[in-house]
């Protein structure tokens, strides 16, 4: 899926990207998903959202002043609403055409 190598707010996608394959390459993985569990299988986002919640939940507790403690972190960012809508939105203001959208989608 096409991705730009680095964004407008300066997150080096092609590093990471890179380090995440050199990492799998390590481990003789070289085809599947990107994110997977330890089973080798593509991680569910429920999965994935539960740990961003503890991340993000750190945060709060260390940076009040970041994400305010009366914030309910579960209903305020979840995964597919946070993500989905912010790249939704980006691509829109970048002006790329809809049937893009819908495949990041």
């Amino acid at each position: 899926m096409p991705i730009v190598p680095i964004t407008r707010s300066g997150i080096n996608n092609h590093l990471w990207i890179g380090r995440l394959l050199k990492f799998y390459r390590g481990r003789q993985i070289i085809s599947g998903p990107m994110f997977r569990n330890s089973n080798g299988q593509r991680i569910r986002a429920g999965e994935l959202e539960q740990m961003f919640f503890k991340h993000r939940e750190q945060v709060q507790n260390a940076r009040p002043d970041l994400i305010s403690s009366s914030e309910e972190i579960d209903d305020q960012y979840g995964i597919s609403r946070s993500f989905h809508r912010g790249s939704t939105s980006e691509a829109n203001n970048q002006g790329q055409p809809p049937d893009v959208i819908d495949t990041n989608n």
